[in-house]
């Protein structure tokens, strides 16, 4: 890691955050959760809950989450339990719930954000490599296959539930792991990772000392302007 923070350069790789930095689902996701709270009869008592899912699935924003729910009312899933939190069982309708609630909010249309593809393309036109990392199930990125604006702009190499299988790490870390296993076979060097996430994503790579390098902001994109890590 002696090169200077300059812009990538040919043979370097980014992995570019779907979730957040090319698209707007953070705040889908969000809806997501929230509707699947309602219809659990949880009570979820968080603001910023698109912050909360910034470099988690579902499955993991839920379980981050679950000290701040409450059960509003028995639900047919925990009917009988007794239990005034949201028990493991009822996590896991929750995510099942908002994944559902989520297709159906993405089959709505899934906003790009302005200024990211122009630097992808750029970024491919000067020899870099790009790779996608999506927080969301890969079920649920079919858009991308379909929005002719991404045709040849990158390979969306991990979604969120590909299970890499790296034993204690986040779907965020395990994919970056994965990712980066891949480096020599695409000649790679060891210094030239570069990752384009939100605020949160990248808080969660620094903490987990992975040898990659924030790509830096420009004007046109919002990787240093929106969401921020949650609180602990």
């Amino acid at each position: 890691m002696n090169r200077p923070a300059e812009e990538p350069r040919r043979g370097d790789a980014v992995v570019v955050a779907v979730d957040g930095i090319l698209a707007t689902t953070p705040t889908l996701r969000a809806a997501a959760l929230r509707e699947a709270c309602d219809a659990e009869g949880v009570r979820l008592e968080a603001d910023g809950v698109d912050r909360w899912l910034v470099g988690r699935s579902l499955e993991e924003g839920v379980a981050a989450l679950g000290p701040r729910m409450t059960v509003e009312r028995p639900s047919p899933s925990d009917a009988g339990s007794g239990h005034l939190g949201v028990a493991p069982g009822q996590q896991t309708v929750l995510v099942l719930r908002a994944q559902r609630a989520l297709g159906r909010l993405m089959a709505h249309g899934v906003l790009l954000r302005p200024g990211v593809v122009d630097r992808v393309r750029s970024l491919v036109a000067r020899g870099v490599r790009v790779a996608w990392r999506a927080d969301s199930d890969r079920s649920l990125l079919g858009w991308m296959d379909a929005d002719p604006a991404l045709a040849g702009l990158g390979t969306l190499v991990r979604a969120a539930d590909d299970r890499p299988g790296v034993a204690g790490a986040s779907s965020l870390v395990a994919s970056y792991r994965a990712i980066m296993a891949r480096g020599a076979a695409w000649g790679v060097a060891p210094d030239g990772w570069w990752g384009w996430e939100l605020p949160g994503g990248h808080a969660i790579l620094e903490a987990a000392a992975l040898p990659v390098r924030a790509l830096p902001s420009t004007a046109s994109d919002p990787s240093g302007a929106t969401l921020t890590p949650p609180p602990a």
